[in-house]
């Protein structure tokens, strides 16, 4: 929420993986999910958008989990980072403008009301994860 869903990489958009989920939850034909990130049994949109919490300096030379030491990436972008130093990493050109992105966020609710129930749960806790101010 912080970086506003945004790569602080490349500057693209990330929806966060538990809306993915349940929209693999809705469609598991054309977006299939597998929680490990099994090849072959997992859609390329979870490499390409969701979102993971980076480390600017690698725990492999003596970065911290602060908050401060976090940031935004996509699950494709932290791979191809790896332990590099985020200076290091090639240049990319952000979007020229980074409209309001919620995420989507803000269909999760219907997203999940729409899903055949089977994570409840899981969901119920991401969303009231999301509702806090």
């Amino acid at each position: 929420m912080r970086d506003r869903f945004h790569c602080t990489y490349c500057g693209g958009r990330v929806v966060p993986r538990c809306i993915l989920v349940a929209l693999s939850d809705l469609f598991p034909d054309e977006l299939a999910y597998h929680p490990n990130y099994a090849r072959g049994q997992i859609h390329p949109v979870y490499w390409a958008l969701a979102p993971e919490a980076d480390h600017d300096l690698a725990h492999s030379r003596g970065g911290t989990n602060d908050i401060g030491n976090l940031a935004t990436l996509h699950t494709a972008c932290n791979a191809r980072k790896s332990d590099s130093l985020t200076a290091l990493m090639p240049a990319v050109t952000p979007p020229a403008a980074r409209a309001e992105w919620d995420g989507l966020l803000s269909f999760y609710p219907g997203i999940v009301a729409s899903g055949p129930g089977t994570r409840e749960m899981y969901h119920a806790r991401w969303i009231r994860h999301f509702s806090r101010p």
